[in-house]
């Protein structure tokens, strides 16, 4: 994803009503600045495991919300 910086646009504007702050935030944090997990973790007070959790639904809602909008991904 990170090849498509429009993604991030369409997901950020998107997400500003569908997620909460920490998704938004975490999302960034990882896919923008390319922080670890166990970093996010840390820094959110979870456990990787809770934080890779939350990027993967993350993800699918991404991927369903740019499906619907005729994004191929």
């Amino acid at each position: 994803m990170a090849q498509h910086p429009e993604v991030y646009r369409v997901w950020l504007l998107a997400a500003r009503s569908e997620h909460d702050t920490t998704d938004r935030k975490l999302f960034v944090g990882r896919y923008w600045y390319g922080y670890p997990f166990n970093q996010l973790a840390e820094a959110y007070g979870m456990t990787p495991n809770a934080v890779s959790l939350r990027l993967h639904r993350v993800r699918l809602n991404l991927r369903a919300h740019l499906e619907e909008r005729g994004y191929r991904i």
